[in-house]
């Protein structure tokens, strides 16, 4: 695999979320320090990352606290109090901190004090998974996990060397219109960098208002280029199919709410067709909710199986095909790439070890499991809280699925050589 560590995104989301959260809506109820003591209590013993303590979490806070104060102006211009912040080491003083901050700060103000605090202790962890996001960034965010109309350009992507790159671009989009690619790496949008940004930070860049415009810079390798793209309401699917030589060909794109009724829906309509069997595509599919993909799962392979072994802080846990098997007869063999991540490893991992082909390339390896806890703001703090390995037992994280037909595609060609293969290898066990 490549040695550059990547995150991937789902229209930003790098993580694989808990199954059946709903978004709680933005709401005008403030949050009390209060409500970060219970998040600080829930973080300490939650996170799986590696070991964490109460002291350091408040440091984190307390740094965020001062990065606030430095940049307010009704602040700064209060030396004493920064520096007596600095020297804040437990909860009642970080405690006594924020409240002096909010007697002298607008209510705006207070928020964002608010979630200073949020934001400093989730980055004291460490971890490129855990992250915290404002109300209007997690609507923004968890939006685009219900497979419903947004406003924006249309484009899925994923981080490379600090920077999104597009993935895919929605045919008929505003993003394709325009004549963005695959592949262009978006370097300004608006004219603000968006090297090494906070995923939901990019995601809030790229959405707005139906008919506002947006400047989105690209770099392509001939050179840079700036597209003037018109927002609109765009709809991504996150399962589709196509029939070629009776074998159905399921690009599921990422795993949201609507996947598991997308994917029941489908494949009523295929077992009445005479296929010879199916090839799961799995390729740059950044993963999504965990629910989603063992049901997926479910589909190919007998109720009560095991799917992943988890490990959280309360000890190990299995989870179990829900018993939604169709599939008894016909070959499937499964897609991969180096940016298949998350619910589609769990996917593939475990189709794998129950017997089924995995064709591409060794994927992403992103073997930890993100939950978020949702704030009476809207605010969300959204943290590591277990690691998984496939039914057999095999790790993923920093390990990745190897497939057992290892094949690229030539990106300076449209062939695709993967999904030919993979067609090929159906045909070829559907004889048998």
């Amino acid at each position: 695999m490549n040695n550059v560590r990547k995150t991937i995104a789902l229209f930003l989301c790098t993580l694989v979320l808990a199954a059946g959260v709903a978004c709680t809506p933005v709401c005008a109820e403030s949050l009390t320090f209060n409500d970060f003591r219970k998040q600080l209590e829930w973080v300490e013993h939650a996170f799986v990352g590696h070991a964490i303590t109460e002291a350091e979490l408040i440091r984190g806070a307390r740094d965020g606290l001062l990065s606030f104060i430095t940049h307010n102006p009704a602040l700064k211009s209060k030396p004493h109090f920064r520096r007596s912040v600095y020297f804040v080491t437990d909860m009642r003083g970080l405690e006594k901190a924020y409240e002096e901050c909010t007697q002298t700060l607008s209510a705006s103000d207070s928020h964002a004090a608010m979630y200073a605090l949020l934001d400093g202790m989730v980055r004291s962890l460490h971890d490129k998974y855990s992250v915290f996001m404002t109300p209007k960034n997690s609507l923004a965010f968890f939006s685009l996990f219900q497979d419903k109309k947004y406003v924006g350009i249309g484009i899925l992507w994923i981080k490379r060397l600090g920077y999104p790159e597009i993935n895919k671009v929605l045919e008929d989009a505003p993003a394709a219109r325009a004549g963005l690619r695959a592949k262009d790496i978006i370097i300004a949008v608006d004219g603000k960098s968006m090297y090494r940004k906070d995923e939901h930070i990019i995601t809030q860049a790229l959405l707005g208002v139906e008919g506002s415009v947006v400047h989105v810079t690209v770099r392509r390798h001939n050179g840079v280029h700036t597209f003037v793209i018109t927002r609109a309401h765009v709809q991504w699917k996150s399962v589709a199919c196509y029939v070629a030589d009776h074998v159905a060909h399921i690009e599921v794109r990422f795993f949201g709410e609507e996947t598991n009724s997308e994917i029941d829906a489908l494949m009523t309509h295929l077992s009445m067709l005479p296929l010879k069997g199916y090839v799961l595509d799995l390729r740059d599919n950044p993963g999504g909710y965990v629910g989603a993909a063992v049901h997926m799962v479910s589909k190919f392979v007998p109720g009560g199986s095991v799917v992943l072994f988890s490990k959280n802080r309360a000890g190990y846990y299995f989870t179990v095909t829900d018993g939604s098997y169709v599939e008894t007869a016909r070959p499937l063999v499964v897609l991969i790439n180096k940016d298949s991540a998350s619910a589609a490893e769990i996917t593939a991992g475990a189709l794998k070890d129950y017997g089924h082909t995995v064709i591409g390339e060794t994927s992403y390896g992103k073997g930890c499991i993100q939950q978020p806890s949702f704030m009476r703001d809207g605010s969300v703090v959204k943290l590591t809280v277990a690691l998984w390995k496939t039914p057999k037992y095999h790790p993923i994280n920093q390990v990745g699925i190897k497939p057992d037909i290892e094949v690229k595609n030539d990106d300076n060609t449209d062939v695709d050589t993967q999904l030919i293969r993979a067609i090929q290898e159906v045909l070829k066990q559907a004889v048998r």
